[in-house]
């Protein structure tokens, strides 16, 4: 019973869908300039989408224990960590393409 209430708590996690394949193209400007140029895009959209991402892992970190002790959790710990070194990977990935240095710490 603990575990399916759990289980529950964790499906809430939930980014809104990813934009058609049109807005996405749209967000860039022109067509990618030859290299070394960079192509201009709507660097907002990225912004925002990082700031949804935070709010959302922020609720879910904090409604869910990620390291636990007890080794019948160790399953779902395992899960809960891959999930934050994604996440994390996704906000550095946005970060270097705004050209911004992620925090080592907080």
């Amino acid at each position: 019973r603990g575990e399916l209430s759990e289980a529950n708590r964790e499906g809430g996690f939930l980014l809104p869908p990813t934009p058609s394949p049109p807005l996405t193209l749209s967000t860039a400007s022109p067509p990618p300039p030859a290299p070394p140029q960079l192509p201009e895009f709507a660097s907002q959209k990225l912004i925002e989408f990082l700031a949804r991402l935070v709010q959302l892992y922020s609720k879910y970190y904090k409604r869910i224990r990620v390291l636990t002790e007890d080794k019948e959790m160790w399953p779902a710990m395992q899960a809960r960590l891959h999930f934050a070194k994604a996440v994390m990977g996704v906000m550095g990935t946005a970060l270097r393409v705004l050209t911004m240095q992620p925090l080592k710490r907080i």
